[in-house]
């Protein structure tokens, strides 16, 4: 074999041997990033694969710290649970009706926020007006379940949409006074409950 072939030959060799010494460091590389692993970039993928969902968490947890700051305030008469019911739905709205705020009866961080630091200015959102139902929100379903509950009573509380209307209030007032409670024409967890145990109690006339 001449020189020069020799020389060929050897450098042929070095580059596969270089070559397969690169895979295997890729290889191996690869492997510790795949789960079990074993090597740090496993633990971050394995962490990153496993994120718990915590935002019903958080949801559950700032319902029961609107449901505990109106309590406080006599406006919530129920179970400090986490849960949305209507229950809670009303008394935000009680709560927003007596602060002039935008109705929306939803329990979020910012009514959090506002039970415990006071409204702010234009707390409401831009376009929103105090006292105006906010389409679309709890309050606007609640106002026509409460419609059709007082309507079902035998209450004349006007039409069926989700706003307050001055037919919904007079309706709320005469139930009120039936029932001897204060006359206010707003809708309030207490008056819910009310409602609630009358309908549940009410015997339509036969024939």
């Amino acid at each position: 074999m001449s020189p020069q072939r020799a020389r060929t030959y050897g450098w042929l060799f070095m580059a596969m041997s270089a070559s397969v010494c690169a895979n295997l460091l890729m290889f191996q590389s690869g492997r510790s990033q795949e789960p079990g692993g074993g090597g740090p970039a496993s633990s971050v993928l394995r962490v990153g694969a496993v994120k718990p969902d915590v935002r019903a968490d958080n949801i559950t947890d700032t319902v029961r710290a609107v449901q505990r700051e109106l309590k406080s305030l006599n406006l919530y008469p129920g179970q400090v649970d986490g849960k949305p019911t209507p229950l809670i739905h009303a008394a935000v709205m009680a709560y927003e009706q007596a602060q002039a705020l935008p109705i929306t009866g939803e329990p979020t961080q910012t009514l959090l926020q506002e039970l415990i630091v006071g409204p702010s200015p234009g707390s409401g959102g831009a376009g929103l007006r105090g006292g105006e139902v906010v389409p679309g929100t709890s309050a606007e379903r609640l106002l026509r379940e409460m419609r059709q509950k007082l309507v079902a009573l035998g209450y004349a509380a006007g039409q069926g949409e989700g706003r307050m209307t001055a037919e919904l209030m007079q309706g709320i007032r005469a139930f009120e006074r039936d029932n001897d409670l204060p006359q206010t024409g707003r809708v309030s967890a207490h008056l819910l409950l009310q409602l609630q145990r009358a309908v549940a109690a009410f015997k339509p006339r036969s024939g």
